[in-house]
């Protein structure tokens, strides 16, 4: 678990998909999370501490136009250095997962 702290304007984090599934939570302020499964493509404002933002492994996230002192809480299911990151989405990792609307 883990904290991401708004950096200067425009700034942009993540831009990778990984081998742990984690859950967004906005803490303070607001994030937008651009989300790519290989297939579809989603945005999605969080700006509330009482909703979470679920994500599969494999699945390729931004996060953009942070909030003046927004905070992201992150948690993963891997530790840091154990999880593996990927510069596009990992449709493999997927495909084990039941069907959902969208993954």
């Amino acid at each position: 678990m883990y904290c991401i702290y708004q950096g200067p304007a425009k700034s942009v984090r993540g831009e990778h998909a990984t081998s742990a599934h984690c859950a967004l939570v906005a803490l303070r302020g607001a994030v937008e999370v651009d989300l790519d499964n290989g297939q579809e493509q989603a945005s999605v404002h969080l700006s509330r501490i009482d909703q979470a933002l679920c994500i599969h492994s494999g699945v390729w996230l931004r996060l953009r136009n942070f909030a003046n002192g927004a905070i992201l809480l992150v948690a993963a299911s891997q530790l840091y250095a154990e999880s593996g990151y990927f510069d596009r989405p990992n449709p493999e990792l997927l495909k084990s997962l039941p069907q959902a609307r969208w993954r």
